[in-house]
């Protein structure tokens, strides 16, 4: 479980989503945060948005 509650970050438009993006990676099986289940649709997403840095970190590169 992760509580971020009262914690500034939650001003930080889909601070949600970004910062289950961040933390996919290490804690994939995080079943709660700020006291609210990780839905499925959640993962779902976080895994979409890391393909759509993926290929921006590809553009920046400029890789053909």
């Amino acid at each position: 479980m992760l509580t971020l509650y009262g914690n500034p970050i939650e001003h930080v438009k889909n601070y949600r989503l970004v910062t289950l993006n961040t933390l996919y990676r290490t804690i994939f099986n995080l079943k709660k945060f700020d006291q609210v289940l990780v839905t499925r649709q959640e993962y779902d997403n976080v895994r979409a948005l890391d393909v759509v840095n993926s290929v921006r970190s590809l553009k920046a590169l400029k890789v053909p």
